[in-house]
């Protein structure tokens, strides 16, 4: 039987699902201690296959939210990826099933740059559909980058997220 969620998430927990007839299944989940209570970090939405959102990815540290890497862009876009990728593997998800990504800055003279380096990280997988905005400033000061993410994942036997 398919669910969907029904119910708010607790702070550093799992939304429980209840049952409500046929339709996707949404789940919410946090993982870094400095994020409980303040956002979920990953929601995925299943049935059939699944849409994976991960709320906007920076450099924060997963333990306090320090900011790693201040003052280096490329510095802080990787730590970002490295965390993306950890995140979409803890969903059966690999960059190549990321379909959307919203990528915020500070400073629009990093865009070649990021460009060359995003086209590094897919390789030859083909890049996703991608808006790249400017803005004044991100969430905590020395931030310098910012990544929304959305991945599709086909339907796959026993896949489960880990916790």
């Amino acid at each position: 039987m398919k669910t969907s969620v029904k119910a708010a998430v607790r702070p550093g927990s799992r939304a429980k699902a209840q049952p409500s007839g046929a339709g996707p299944r949404k789940e919410h989940f946090t993982y870094g201690a400095w994020t409980k209570g303040k956002f979920s970090e990953v929601v995925t939405v299943t049935g059939p296959g699944t849409l994976i959102f991960l709320a906007g990815v920076g450099s924060e540290d997963e333990n306090d939210g320090a900011i790693r890497h201040k003052g280096d862009f490329l510095g802080q876009c990787r730590y970002a990826f490295d965390k993306i990728e950890r995140l979409l593997a803890r969903h059966g998800a690999t960059l190549g099933d990321i379909v959307k990504m919203v990528t915020y800055v500070t400073d629009i003279r990093c865009l070649p740059e990021y460009n060359k380096f995003r086209r590094e990280l897919f390789g030859k997988r083909p890049l996703p559909a991608h808006t790249f905005l400017n803005i004044m400033q991100l969430a905590w000061p020395g931030m310098a980058v910012e990544i929304d993410v959305i991945a599709a994942v086909p339907e796959r036997p026993a896949r489960r997220a880990s916790r």
